[in-house]
């Protein structure tokens, strides 16, 4: 879908909410201002629908001067969490990989609201729920849906 078609999409389903990556691809090919000045316009009329996530801080720090609401950082370790740029630009969410995570202990992100990805077994996403995760990301949603619903039915 083109970025217009996704507008629509979110236009007719207001309720949604959608993370919106900025690539680091796009930013080195074609930098911070040219990405944000392409897609702020696009999105504008659904940004409180949009969380713009991205690696790149200062693509976010770019979306945050221009007013953009909602923003998510993303790290592959927990302990880069403390970055001084995060802490300025005041991300809503902390996306954070799962292989990065300590194996034990509440995980705490301050204000944001804490995502880890990828997540495919069922037993994890619950434990990371236990742990202080307020999201989990998985590319095998119906095989992850069906396994939480099997361990509910049994429950």
């Amino acid at each position: 879908a083109t970025l217009a078609e996704f507008v629509e999409l979110l236009k007719r389903n207001p309720t949604l909410t959608a993370f919106v990556e900025l690539k680091r691809i796009s930013i080195e090919r074609f930098g911070v201002a040219e990405v944000i000045n392409r897609v702020r316009p696009e999105l504008q009329r659904v940004a409180a629908q949009c969380v713009l996530i991205s690696y790149s801080l200062e693509a976010l720090a770019a979306a945050r001067s221009h007013g953009w609401p909602a923003l998510g950082a993303v790290i592959d370790r927990w302990r880069e969490r403390k970055q001084p740029l995060i802490r300025e630009i005041r991300p809503n969410y902390l996306f954070c990989d799962v292989d990065g995570l300590p194996r034990w202990g509440r995980l705490r992100a301050d204000d944001m609201k804490l995502v880890v990805f990828e997540v495919t077994n069922a037993q994890l996403a619950l434990n990371l729920a236990r742990r202080g995760v307020a999201f989990i990301e998985t590319f095998a949603v119906v095989e992850l849906q069906r396994e939480l619903e099997l361990r509910t039915a049994v429950a």
